[in-house]
């Protein structure tokens, strides 16, 4: 069985100085060692490549490259994937954190692409759960609703061991962002993720996701949503369903989820309750938001839409 797999991880950064820190800090660490880390600095312009400069000093496995594309995270991970080597690739958000809590753990996800049907696993997302202690109500409800979301999504999984079940190519996508190289499409749309999942269904692979909480995954390094920002990030969610309504075949949650949520609901604390309801209104008023302006938002365009860091 092959576990030193190569595994290359992916960072689109512009303006991270914030934030970047923790995220390579944590990659430095890892408890393994075949992997490398691409950095894409996308026209910073503040202490961001100072920064990763340094990493790049502590460790050659720490490589960035300077871009001055400013069309968002979709093309600099376009750029990264013509230098990566790994055979593996792990999309890394400037601002999560790859949780491993151990060697074991981080080889027991790495195995998984042994099995040569295999093409991604989803869930790679940066939801923090369980909740932190101190979240507040805007994170609360993100976090709520991000779980349930892919909750739902994963009941219509099949089991394949204790830790992994095959998703449904027939229902709704899920977010992917560790996959195999070979497969790898170049992302068109604000739903990157989304694209990959699509592109590994129309290559005949198939994608899975683990319900075991300690199998690695990524967590955002802290977030001070404001609901402004809420609702400008589901305008942008908007955006990309529009993008994706040709590659999604018809796909939609609709009533199913709603269903999922409500029967939910008695699980739930009364913060949790809260902070989903007025998260849901944002979602709303995002959306509204993009039905409104009657406008078409590029790709580039769109990425500017993301949370202030």
């Amino acid at each position: 069985m092959k576990l030193n797999i190569k595994v290359s991880f992916l960072i689109a950064a512009h303006n991270e100085e914030k934030v970047i820190s923790k995220t390579l800090d944590n990659l430095l660490t890892l408890p393994y060692k075949n992997y490398e880390v691409l950095i894409g600095l996308d026209g910073c312009t503040d202490n961001t490549f100072e920064i990763v400069k340094n990493y790049s000093k502590k460790s050659k496995k720490f490589k960035p490259f300077i871009l001055n594309l400013r069309s968002g995270k979709t093309e600099v991970v376009n750029f990264l994937m013509k230098k990566a080597r790994g055979e593996v690739i792990i999309i890394n958000d400037a601002d999560w954190i790859f949780n491993v809590e151990d060697k074991k753990t981080f080889e027991e996800m790495i195995k998984i692409f042994n099995n040569k049907e295999i093409g991604g696993i989803a869930e790679s997302f940066p939801i923090t759960y369980p909740l932190r202690a101190n979240a507040k109500l805007l994170e609360t409800g993100m976090t709520v609703q991000n779980k349930l979301w892919m909750d739902y999504i994963k009941s219509f999984s099949t089991k394949i061991d204790e830790n992994w079940s095959v998703l449904d190519r027939e229902k709704f996508p899920m977010l992917v962002n560790i996959f195999r190289k070979e497969l790898f499409r170049e992302n068109e749309t604000l739903g990157d993720d989304f694209e990959r999942c699509i592109y590994i269904f129309s290559q005949n692979k198939k994608v899975v996701a683990t319900n075991n909480l300690h199998i690695p995954r990524m967590i955002s390094v802290g977030e001070n949503y404001k609901f402004g920002q809420i609702i400008r990030q589901k305008e942008r969610t908007a955006i990309a369903r529009k993008q994706l309504k040709n590659k999604l075949n018809g796909k939609r949650l609709g009533v199913g989820l709603m269903g999922f949520i409500v029967e939910s609901l008695p699980d739930l604390s009364i913060k949790e309750i809260f902070g989903l309801i007025v998260v849901s209104f944002a979602f709303v008023l995002g959306t509204i938001r993009s039905i409104l302006s009657g406008k078409k938002v590029s790709t580039k365009e769109g990425w500017k839409m993301r949370l202030a860091r």
